[in-house]
């Protein structure tokens, strides 16, 4: 006998069948599938929908079952945005029956009298995923012979803005990674995966306990990948400084890092900016193409520009390079701003550092960029290069030192920023041939110690 009370709406009933332990009852389907709703919202409509469309049998990198298809079942909302779905799971939590089901399920009590469908406990699981409760479900999976399917899209996980990206539901991340469902090759805006979107929205706690379930893993069968060479939006990068000013963030460009998107490829997003004083009435001068580390340099953030220069950052035009000239505000005038804009978002002031701090911030960033370039260079071959002058020398290597800088200055990759800084390099870092020598040394000297 079902417990049929509940699909008539008698729940005090059922819970009263549960609590006293009458024999025959059992927990269907159809006993729950009353609370299953069809909402309309925005969702169902572009923006937070992911590349499929609607009600297909398709997915995605932005999209996943969470379970493979053989012998599970389908949620009877599996098409539904997140917010939907866990409405839904929250109307049936607070049934209660449901309630005193679930803390007879915490507790691993058993239920006296009550059978409960493979297919039910596949619901109970999802309602404990979509509820955010870790520990339910983790007493619920290994009780489900069949899994619950719906569709997780990485625009339901993954919250991001030009401005900002975070984790909207981490609680239910971790309990539906916790309870294995497999996410790992979700993809996000800028093909930004899960376990990356932890990293640049700080959640580095949530990362700890679920970073090793988020590992990437061979998906076949899904439409190609999206947004995966595209540049993170600068406004990911620059963090509110004073009133009415923004600067580049050291700790938002170390969580790119951190995140392994930190190349030249990721932080490289052009925009359009105009130099202007405050003072004097000179025309504006319009910069079409600016970085991140024209940003770093025009504020003489060094340490950033330092970071950037690490991770092969460059400048967006030959013309930025009047940064490194004297400007409006290294006179008498006041200070002097970059207005930064992008289409369709808000724009955001950088105020102009003096031109010593500006020298710096480029001169570091040029250094950082080749020394990172001889590492390379030193990692790929230092050991066959050692090896291989040490028996041409007969073991004495005080014969071979004067050809580690020739060969490894022929080996190295050029960075970018050094050819866009070649006019200026020697006011930045001296004698360029001697810094060449010095860097390719201390790199050799790293790499076969």
């Amino acid at each position: 006998m079902g417990i049929k009370c509940l699909q008539f709406g008698l729940d005090n009933t059922a819970l009263a069948l549960l609590e006293h332990g009458v024999e025959g009852c059992r927990l269907e389907w159809k006993d729950l599938d009353r609370f299953a709703r069809k909402s309309w919202s925005w969702g169902h409509y572009g923006y937070v929908r992911c590349a499929c469309p609607s009600g297909s049998w398709q997915t995605c990198d932005g999209c996943s079952w969470g379970f493979g298809r053989e012998n599970d079942v389908w949620m009877p909302d599996w098409d539904e945005p997140l917010e939907d779905a866990k409405a839904t799971a929250l109307d049936i939590a607070e049934m209660p029956f449901t309630e005193a089901l679930f803390t007879a399920i915490r507790s691993d009590n058993c239920l006296p009298g009550l059978e409960v469908a493979d297919e039910v406990w596949a619901r109970l699981l999802d309602i404990a995923v979509l509820l955010g409760d870790k520990d339910l479900a983790s007493q619920c999976a290994p009780r489900c012979p069949w899994k619950p399917l719906r569709r997780w899209r990485a625009r339901d996980l993954i919250c991001w803005s030009y401005t900002d990206i975070s984790i909207p539901e981490p609680a239910i991340l971790e309990a539906a990674v916790g309870a294995g469902l497999d996410l790992a090759h979700l993809r996000g805006p800028y093909g930004v995966s899960l376990r990356q979107a932890l990293v640049l929205s700080g959640e580095l706690q949530l990362l700890e306990r679920i970073g090793g379930l988020l590992q990437s893993k061979d998906s076949p069968g899904r439409v190609g990948p999206r947004n995966n060479g595209r540049a993170l939006p600068i406004g990911w990068l620059v963090e509110a400084h004073g009133p009415n000013a923004h600067r580049v963030s050291w700790t938002r460009l170390e969580l790119v890092r951190l995140a392994g998107l930190g190349h030249a490829g990721r932080i490289n997003e052009r925009v359009a900016a105009d130099l202007f004083c405050l003072t004097c009435r000179k025309p504006r001068t319009a910069l079409s193409h600016c970085t991140m580390l024209d940003l770093c340099i025009f504020g003489g953030q060094a340490r950033c520009a330092e970071l950037g220069g690490l991770m092969g950052a460059s400048l967006g035009d030959r013309s930025n390079l009047m940064c490194l000239n004297p400007i409006c505000g290294d006179s008498q005038c006041g200070p002097s701003y970059l207005k930064v804009h992008r289409f369709s978002t808000p724009s955001f002031f950088v105020k102009v550092a003096p031109l010593a701090e500006r020298q710096a911030a480029a001169a570091l960033a040029l250094a950082r960029a080749l020394r990172a370039s001889w590492c390379q260079s030193s990692d790929q071959m230092g050991v066959g290069l050692h090896q291989t002058l040490l028996a041409w020398a007969d073991g004495r290597t005080s014969r071979f030192r004067f050809l580690v800088s020739k060969i490894l200055t022929f080996a190295a990759h050029r960075p970018a920023l050094a050819d866009q800084l070649s006019a200026c390099v020697r006011l930045l870092l001296g004698e360029w041939e001697a810094f060449q020598e010095v860097t390719a040394l201390a790199s050799f000297t790293e790499a076969v110690a």
